[in-house]
């Protein structure tokens, strides 16, 4: 759960973007949203992971 100073700041961004102001709830909500989001695309992966990763990048050789 992000701190309020973190959803009020989302709420200002949000308007400036979108033009909607967002109530107290729902800003909270897709704050953590966009959070969650983030560390599922940016936070590393294990080890096991980056291995086989790496693997499947390498050219195929018949």
């Amino acid at each position: 759960m992000l701190p309020k100073e973190a959803t009020e700041e989302f709420k200002k961004l949000y308007s400036k973007i979108f033009h909607k102001d967002l109530d107290d709830a729902e800003a909270s909500r897709r704050a953590n949203n966009v959070l969650d989001f983030y560390k599922a695309v940016y936070l590393p992966i294990d080890t096991e992971n980056v291995i086989a990763a790496q693997c499947d990048e390498q050219p195929h050789r018949n």
